[in-house]
């Protein structure tokens, strides 16, 4: 593991898929809490400049990084290209993972192709077992991986099988990883959001005003999500503050599917 910087303005964080949604929210909120963040994304460069560029308007300090996580060679390639960008700073070391990047395909078992498939396989679930893997020998004692789960896990919805099927294999990785690095001091969490208004989710209910009541009616506080929902738990779970908080799948839902 790598050995710590000295001072606040040290710690790292890596987050993946930030160029927007709720992973663009939680590289926002770890920047100012101190974090230079890595900026991660695939497609969306503007996205990820617009995330670097609030993160430092916020007072912080951050950088985009490029990289198709569904590749092994990529995701080595993405964390030389992290330390490179890290050392330009005087910096080393990964204090904070938050796995986030994911692909969403809906449909029923019978509706799936094999590139589908694979798409959702290698991006929700390859993806974030080799960044982790990659992570871990720059990761300091007292580091913290936060992957990202989903509400789908806890109900059975047919129309997103395969990515609720990721998720849930998301939850045990977490279980698993928290047992082999507790001794390092390293804790592992999941982070489950219910429906959380992004871009993407915001154009599923404006066509169809009645998936947005049907939306509010499975959440016991009775509103949508929002992004600042969750990233102040992604936050506190980045933090000192959590230390004895390990192996656990944290639903930030409002109370959804009670």
């Amino acid at each position: 593991m790598a050995e710590q910087e000295s001072g606040a303005s040290g710690r790292t964080a890596l987050v993946t898929g930030a160029s927007r949604g709720i992973g663009k929210g939680i590289a926002r909120r770890l920047g100012s809490d101190g974090f230079t963040v890595a900026v991660h994304y695939n497609g969306s460069r503007t996205g990820a400049e617009e995330a670097v560029s609030l993160i430092e308007s916020d007072g912080g300090s951050a950088f985009a990084l490029q990289g198709d996580i569904s590749d092994v060679e990529n995701i080595k390639s993405l964390y030389e290209r992290f330390d490179t960008e890290l050392a330009e700073r005087g910096l080393s070391g990964l204090d904070v993972l938050v796995n986030n990047a994911g692909v969403v395909i809906g449909g029923t078992i019978d509706s799936f192709s094999e590139d589908q498939f694979e798409q959702q396989i290698n991006t929700n679930l390859k993806g974030s077992f080799f960044m982790t893997q990659q992570a871990l020998p720059r990761m300091r004692e007292g580091g913290r991986i936060i992957n990202l789960s989903s509400g789908s896990t806890r109900k059975a919805m047919p129309e997103v099988i395969l990515y609720s099927a990721t998720k849930c294999a998301i939850d045990f990785m977490t279980r698993a990883l928290a047992v082999q690095l507790g001794p390092l001091g390293i804790t592992v969490n999941a982070l489950s959001p219910g429906f959380t208004e992004t871009e993407m989710t915001k154009a599923l209910y404006e066509s169809d005003p009645g998936m947005r009541d049907m939306i509010i009616g499975n959440v016991a506080l009775k509103r949508i999500g929002q992004i600042d929902d969750v990233s102040p738990i992604a936050s506190f779970l980045a933090s000192p503050e959590s230390e004895w908080v390990t192996g656990q799948v944290i639903q930030a839902s409002g109370g959804e599917f009670l």
